[in-house]
């Protein structure tokens, strides 16, 4: 590759490799899928390649192809197929991991998704990207359920991003694990030496230009590689440890590069069992109806709690706008004729203005009638006249005349006026006293200084 670099070439002049600088960091990979990767970059035409490459991108451009599958329950499942890297590898047709958090991040907003399936078939891929992805995956596990589905091989990069989901599941034959982060230089001065090629390297900076092929390797420099490359794998064992709940001892043992198949995972920790794809995609499909019902269970309870909280709301402004009790000044204007007792008496039940008025019609109209049949009595006794049928305008005897004299002897005819119309006493009573209100106050006036009361000054 340095050669087809090279400013005298024609050939790099026309060559349009896109994010070529990806390829050449770290990697999280299995070292066979790695290799065989290389192999086949070194043994193509690579002009003829990236020609084709231009013309498919071209192709796929017009497409529009769904950000992912949801199935019929509402699980949106996602493929992490692949070498992954940043932007998808032309030699592999491998995973973008930034195409990936998008899916996941529109699933998890997405409210026909109930649950994310990520299904990991992956060796995987360049340290680059593969952190974000994975905190991306946890971040929507403590949203929504997400199970991770390693069909055959999930390891190192793919298995750092499986590992972030709520459960981890694999078929048994899986390669799972593969914990490691590793770069590879070549000390290319022997070879230089023997083709009678001397390289200097024009540096500022101690470790610039390490590795330039032709160059001699130092321990200093394998030392700053292997810094880097720890860095790395520090932050890969951090996220297995919190992702599966292990303690960060136990995943270093693990972390030295090995697979374990099937079972081996399981017991090593690192996946939560064996299972089929549909067992997998069935457990999640019963954990996110669960969840469901759970969250309308508590959405009732929480829109029942609210509306409890309105009523009492509602009742307490109600009071507030409720119309006041009537005050003592008030009860004295307001009621004529009313005494003492009636008056402390409303005080005490904290009567409305209207309350005490209806009450106070219902006291006079019981007075009324008690008179009326104390007089009835004494007439029957013939201790006292009575009077002459409603009509005649003659009095008789001195009752009707104490009870409010011609006023209140007009006030009854008009009440038995009533009566004779087909009402009873206490409605005729109270007709009477709405119709002719100056009427019913000379009769309460008469009847109170009958009776030895006097009426309050309104």
């Amino acid at each position: 590759m340095r050669d087809l670099l090279q400013i005298d070439n024609p050939f790099a002049l026309e060559l349009d490799v896109p994010r070529l600088a990806e390829y050449f960091g770290l990697w999280a990979i299995l070292e066979d899928p790695f290799r065989a990767a290389v192999a086949r970059a070194e043994s193509i035409d690579l002009h003829v390649h990236v020609a084709a490459e231009q013309a498919r991108r071209g192709a796929d451009a017009s497409a529009s192809p769904a950000p992912y599958e949801v199935t019929p329950d509402g699980v949106a499942v996602i493929p992490i197929h692949g070498a992954m890297m940043k932007r998808v590898d032309s030699f592999s047709r491998g995973t973008s991991t930034v195409h990936a958090r998008q899916q996941i991040r529109a699933a998890v907003t997405d409210a026909e998704v109930v649950g994310i399936l990520l299904h990991v078939e992956s060796p995987g891929g360049t340290v680059a990207g593969t952190s974000l992805l994975a905190d991306e995956v946890k971040a929507a596990a403590a949203k929504k359920p997400v199970h991770a589905y390693i069909e055959d091989t999930g390891a190192s990069a793919a298995y750092w991003v499986a590992s972030q989901a709520s459960r981890v599941y694999a078929n048994r034959t899986a390669i799972v694990g593969s914990i490691g982060t590793y770069g590879v230089i070549y000390d290319q001065s022997a070879r230089a030496t023997l083709e009678g090629v001397k390289v200097h390297v024009i540096r500022a900076g101690e470790f610039k230009g390490a590795g330039e092929p032709g160059t001699e390797i130092s321990a200093a420099q394998l030392a700053e590689w292997k810094r880097v490359v720890d860095g790395s794998q520090t932050h890969f064992s951090a996220a297995v440890a919190d992702g599966r709940r292990l303690a960060i001892a136990d995943v270093d043992k693990l972390a030295d590069g090995r697979v374990h198949i099937g079972q081996e995972a399981v017991d090593a920790k690192l996946i939560d069992g064996i299972r089929t794809l549909d067992e997998t995609l069935s457990e999640l499909t019963t954990s996110t109806s669960k969840r469901r019902k759970h969250a309308m269970t508590q959405q009732n309870a929480t829109a029942d709690a609210a509306g409890e909280t309105l009523s009492a709301t509602l009742e307490t402004a109600a009071g507030k706008l409720a119309t006041p009790a009537a005050t003592f000044d008030e009860l004295v204007a307001g009621l004529v004729g009313a005494d003492n007792d009636f008056i402390v008496a409303q005080l005490r039940k904290k009567a409305t203005m209207d309350q005490a008025r209806a009450d106070w019609m219902a006291e006079q109209n019981t007075r009324l009638e008690a008179a009326e049949k104390a007089r009835d009595d004494a007439q029957a006794a013939g201790d006292v006249p009575g009077v002459d049928p409603v009509g005649t305008g003659n009095v008789k005897g001195q009752r009707g005349a104490a009870a409010g004299g011609a006023d209140g002897n007009e006030f009854l005819a008009a009440v038995a006026e009533k009566q004779a119309a087909g009402l009873s006493k206490a409605k005729a009573i109270r007709a009477v006293a709405v119709e002719q209100p100056d009427l019913h106050e000379a009769y309460l006036d008469g009847y109170n200084q009958t009776h030895g009361r006097r009426r309050r000054a309104g």
